[in-house]
C-alpha cells in the first residue's frame, strides 16, 4: 500500500475493515494510511466482526475492569469481588452474585457509598431456592409506592401498614394505621381494617363487624 499525502486519499465510504483506510503521520512527519483490520489484528486478518479481546481489559485504571479469570466485571474497581460490582464514593453501590452466609448465596445487594455495611440485600437459598428480601444494617426494610411509604418491617421483627412506629418493648407485632373504611364489598373476600383505632372486619355481603374497640 502506496504511502499517500491526506489531501489525496478519497472520501470516507462504507467498506469492510480490510479496505477501509485511516490516514496516520509517522515519527518523521511522514503521511501514512493504514487499514481498522491491521489495528485490530495482527497481519490485517481480524475483522470487526470477529475481532477478539484476550485477557483483562482495564479502562482509565479502576474505571472499568473486566476480569476474564474470574468472569467478573467491576465498575470503579480493579478487582471485582463479585460477578458485577460498582464501587462509587458518592451515591449507590451495587454487588450482584456475590457470596452469603447460613446457606445463602447473595444475588444482589444495594447500598449507599458512604457506608459499605447496610443497603438492601436479595438472597437466595442454596439448598431450597427461596429468596430472601433483607436490610442486612440494622434498621427497617420498607416498601412503597408513589414514592410514600406504604409498609414496614423493622429490625425486631414489627410489621407496619401506614405506621412507622411501635409500642414500648413491641417484636413481631402487626400494626394496622386508620384506614379510610371501604364502600364496598368485592365478592370471594374479606376487608380487615382499622378505624378510629378499632380493628373492623367487612364481610364480601358487606357486613361490618368490629372486632375490637378502640
Amino acid at each position: 500500500m502506496a504511502d499517500l499525502k491526506i489531501s489525496q486519499l478519497t472520501a470516507i465510504s462504507v467498506l469492510t475493515p480490510a479496505t477501509d483506510v485511516l490516514p496516520v503521520v509517522d515519527s518523521g512527519g511522514v503521511t501514512k494510511k493504514i487499514t481498522t483490520n491491521q489495528i485490530l489484528g495482527s497481519g490485517g486478518t481480524a475483522t470487526l466482526a470477529s475481532a477478539t479481546i484476550t485477557g483483562d481489559l482495564t479502562v482509565d485504571t479502576n474505571v472499568l475492569k473486566v476480569d476474564t479469570t474470574n468472569n467478573r466485571v467491576g465498575i470503579g474497581t480493579a478487582t471485582p469481588a463479585n460477578t458485577f460490582q460498582v464501587i462509587a464514593t458518592t451515591g449507590i453501590a451495587a454487588d450482584f452474585a456475590g457470596t452469603g452466609a447460613a446457606g445463602f448465596q447473595t444475588i444482589a445487594r444495594i447500598r449507599t457509598a458512604s457506608a459499605s455495611s447496610n443497603g438492601f440485600l436479595i438472597q437466595g437459598n442454596n439448598t431450597t431456592d427461596e429468596i430472601f428480601f433483607n436490610n442486612f444494617y440494622n434498621a427497617a426494610l420498607l416498601f412503597g409506592t408513589n414514592n410514600t411509604e406504604r409498609l414496614r418491617i423493622d429490625s425486631t421483627g414489627n410489621v407496619g401498614i401506614g405506621v412507622t412506629t411501635f409500642g414500648t418493648s413491641a417484636a413481631k407485632v402487626l400494626g394496622l394505621a386508620n384506614a379510610t373504611a371501604p364502600s364496598t364489598s368485592p365478592a370471594g373476600m374479606g376487608q380487615l381494617y382499622v378505624e378510629a383505632g378499632a380493628l373492623k372486619f367487612r364481610g364480601s355481603s358487606g357486613t361490618i363487624t368490629t372486632i375490637a374497640a378502640a
